[in-house]
Formats: structure tokens, sequence, C-alpha cells
């Protein structure tokens, strides 16, 4: 079910343990001066175009190639696969495990209690990462890309089903496996996957293949420190708000990049953290509208649900649904 509200609303019992974790107001404000409607000014960085998708379709590959390019990745990794659903598409999903991905004794050992952690709490599985350790633990201990994040398989099934994408130009930002975009695509929208690791573009080619999309293409970009030229159809970000140093690129990129008539998706599993920019959020000009998608865990009978915020300057043209 479909719900319009003001994103996080604070219960009486919650309210003061809100407010404490709000930064001081001048930071707010400087995460609001993005969002004005005064031109960009110049700053450092490379402005970066993002590449046309072509129109027609591509022939999808053939099943030789495909265990070709397969054998290739194996030879580097240890490698997973999930069918994971995008509506009425199911898309096909590698990824290293932890370990050949980099991940170090201290990651893995993270990973385990966190599995041990949400599995022996069902009451606190909102807002975690279940069988996967969670960017606010590990970002500094290992690349984050290779995990099939709770946030990435209910954007999938929430573009599958609710949105209509036939035709839109969309980018994923830090699309790691690529799964978001790829559900875009399914749909019939052209998609850039962008990422600024060459490793998770690497997957994500392969995934786009395995799953018989033809309207993907991927690009190495790090929209942290570039910036991308010119409006786009829409502009997908899957949990990128585990950390603050996040905030203001994403509220630059809505001011930069989101036109009239363009949207914004960004899916986020209720991370105290991302409150400040919530309340950041709040005081802008754009219409937001907030769903919620649950998402079965990969490993067990537990569940998540995760906060889709969709995000646009006046009118939502991709507010009807359709079938395809």
């Amino acid at each position: 079910m479909s719900v319009i509200a003001e994103p996080v609303p604070k219960s009486p019992a919650n309210a003061e343990a809100a407010e404490s974790r709000l930064p001081e107001r001048p930071q707010v404000e400087r995460l609001l001066e993005r969002t004005s409607e005064q031109p960009p000014v110049a700053r450092p960085g490379n402005y970066v175009t993002a590449p046309v998708v072509p129109r027609r379709k591509r022939r999808t590959v053939s099943d030789s190639y495909l265990r070709r390019a397969r054998g290739e990745l194996a030879q580097k990794y240890d490698l997973r696969t999930w069918d994971i659903e995008a509506g009425l598409h199911t898309l096909k999903i590698t990824a290293p495990t932890i370990a050949s991905a980099g991940g170090g004794p201290a990651v893995q050992d993270a990973a385990r209690k966190s599995a041990h952690l949400t599995l022996s709490n069902e009451h606190l599985l909102h807002g975690r990462d279940g069988l996967a350790p969670t960017p606010e633990t590990n970002a500094r201990l290992a690349p984050q890309w290779h995990e099939l994040w709770p946030s990435s398989r209910a954007m999938a099934i929430y573009l599958g089903q609710r949105v209509r994408m036939r035709g839109v130009e969309a980018i994923e930002l830090d699309c790691g496996l690529g799964t978001a975009g790829l559900a875009a695509a399914a749909k019939g929208a052209r998609v850039v996957l962008s990422d600024p690791n060459p490793e998770a573009l690497r997957f994500a080619r392969f995934n786009t293949m395995q799953s018989a999309i033809t309207r993907a293409i991927t690009m190495e970009f790090d929209w942290r420190r570039d910036y991308l030229a010119g409006y786009t159809g829409a502009l997908i970000f899957s949990d990128v708000l585990h950390t603050e140093a996040n905030f203001e690129p994403v509220l630059r990129m809505l001011h930069d990049n989101l036109g009239s008539g363009s949207t914004a998706f960004l899916g986020e599993p209720g991370r105290p953290v991302a409150v400040p920019f919530y309340e950041a959020l709040r005081k802008t000009k754009y219409n937001i509208r907030l769903d919620v998608e649950r998402v079965p865990d990969l490993e067990s009978d537990n569940y998540y649900l995760i906060n889709i915020l969709r995000i646009r300057k006046d009118a939502d043209p991709l507010d009807a649904e359709d079938d395809d």
C-alpha cells in the first residue's frame, strides 16, 4: 500500500532521542543551501556527461559467452547468485563472497556477529542489514559494493511494481551489483549504472548480460567528488545515507540534476544516522512521497521494511503503474 506522508514521523516517545541526533542548525542550513533556487556556483571537481543509452535494444548474449564471462570472474572470486524479484521480471544477480572481495577476518567476523544479532533479535530487524555487515560498522574495513543490500532489493521490487519507467532516462548512483538500476531497465528505462569502483561495474555488466537486460550500460563515476552535467529523467539511490558525508552530495544532485518532471528514488532502511538528512529535506520545496517495501531476508524467514522516497519538483509523470 502506498502512503503519502512526511518522512520519518517522530512519536513523543522517541522525539527527544531523535532531536539529540540532529546536527547544529548551521549544518542543516548548509545542507539546505544546496537545494535553493539560485543557480549552482562553480565548484572543484569534474563535470561528467552520462553516456547515451541506445534506444534500440541490443542483442542478448549467448549462453557460451555467459559461461566464459562467469569463468573469468570465478578465476578471481568465489561467486554466489540469486534470483531477485523485480515486479513481473526476475533478475539474476551474481556477487563475490565477502572473503574473496577483499573482506579480511575482521569483516568476516563482523558479518557473523551481525547475522547472530539479527536472527536472535527479530523485533530489531527493521533498519538492519541482516547477514551483511552494516556500512556504519565496516565502511572503513572493506568495499561494500559486493553485498546485495535489502534496500537494493526493495528498490527493485518497487520500480518493478509501482513505477512507469518505459522510455525514462535514469542513472543509478553507487550501483554496486546493479540490482535497482536493472529493475528499472527491465521496465523499459534506459539506465546508466554508475559506480566509482571498476570491479563493481564488472559485476554490474555481467548481471546485465545474465538478466537479459538490453537497455543498460555502465559508467565509472564518483558522484561524491564529481558532478553530473545536465538533467536526467530519474535518479536512483539505494541505501546511500549510511554516512553524513553523503548528505550534501545527494542534495546537490537533487538541485543540479532533477529537472521539471524528473523523479529521484531513494531507498533507506531507517538508520538513525539519516535523521538529519530527513530534517533538511523537509525544509525544501520538493514534493516528497514516502512508501514502504517489505523484503524477505535471503537466509531466513525474517523480513525488512525499507523506506522508499520519491522526490520531485512538480507532478510525478512516473506515478501511474503499467503492466510491462
